[in-house]
């Protein structure tokens, strides 16, 4: 390994200038109709991290919080 252009690539990463952001075009998602009804308490702590590990694995929290 070349200690020396991994520095310079690291300062050239931190030190560029900042570009500007780029503007994303908003995209509304329609939820889906037909998706199967699960009762998340019944997902046992040992599966659910077992899903977790999985690299197919979609994993999100939502609220119910106002």
């Amino acid at each position: 390994m070349d200690y020396r252009a991994d520095m310079r690539k690291m300062n050239r990463a931190l030190y560029a200038p900042e570009k500007e952001p780029q503007s994303r075009k908003k995209t509304t998602l329609v939820p889906k109709k037909d998706l199967p009804k699960i009762d998340i308490a019944a997902v046992g702590s040992a599966a659910y991290h077992r899903h977790l590990k999985s690299k197919n694995s979609e994993t999100f929290i939502t609220s119910l919080g106002g």
